[in-house]
């Protein structure tokens, strides 16, 4: 029986690549013998970069992103009245808050024949009461044929809001105006006296903006 014997280093480069590799591939020195070559220092060099990473600053902002919702939905949209009274309201009340709408007339509740025409066309209603009363809009937008005076402006937001408490709101109706300021004013002298936006724009001052 022949003697046993041990496996050359090229066999056992050829038989596991891997280990191989990880050992170094000899290599012949000037006299003949075989010695391994150094360790390559990759994996150390990339944990030592990672670690670094990880350590730095720019680590930071990550946590910080990842904590923003938890932070953010403590703060809002927690408040308990809040969730009883948007859990009271049905699917369609919940989207006509979305909604602020344009109506015609001087007072939520006119009889104003043109006002009650065009209201008709376009809702279906004779007046802004109504509308409030049927669909429960979010609020209503005020435009040059709602205005005359601030006073009479005062009266016809109170009659909004008096409408939307007899249709059951649990939400007071918001109250907006086309009031861009310049010559979009619905709400005129003494009132509000500004430029636009494009006077202050031309003039170049930012404390005029401000």
């Amino acid at each position: 029986m022949p003697p046993a014997t041990s496996p050359t280093p090229e066999r056992t480069a050829r038989e596991h690549p891997a280990e191989a590799a990880a050992k170094g591939s000899p290599k012949t020195s000037s006299k003949g013998a075989t010695e391994p070559r150094p360790r390559r220092a990759v994996p150390v060099t990339a944990a030592l970069t990672a670690a670094l990473l990880a350590a730095s600053p720019l680590a930071a902002p990550t946590a910080a992103r990842a904590d923003a919702p938890a932070r953010a939905s403590s703060t809002f949209g927690r408040d308990p009245h809040l969730m009883r009274l948007i859990r009271s309201m049905t699917l369609r009340q919940k989207v006509a808050q979305l909604f602020v709408v344009q109506i015609y007339g001087m007072s939520a509740d006119t009889t104003e024949p043109a006002d009650v025409a065009a209201n008709r066309s376009l809702y279906g209603v004779d007046n802004a009461a109504q509308l409030i009363a049927r669909d429960q809009p979010g609020g209503i937008i005020y435009y040059g044929n709602n205005v005359t005076s601030p006073q009479q402006l005062a009266a016809f937001s109170n009659g909004i809001q008096r409408a939307a408490h007899a249709a059951g709101h649990a939400i007071p109706a918001t109250v907006a105006i086309d009031q861009e300021g310049g010559i979009v004013a619905r709400v005129g002298a003494p009132a509000t006296q500004q430029p636009g936006a494009m006077a202050l724009a031309a003039g170049r001052r930012p404390a005029d903006a401000r």
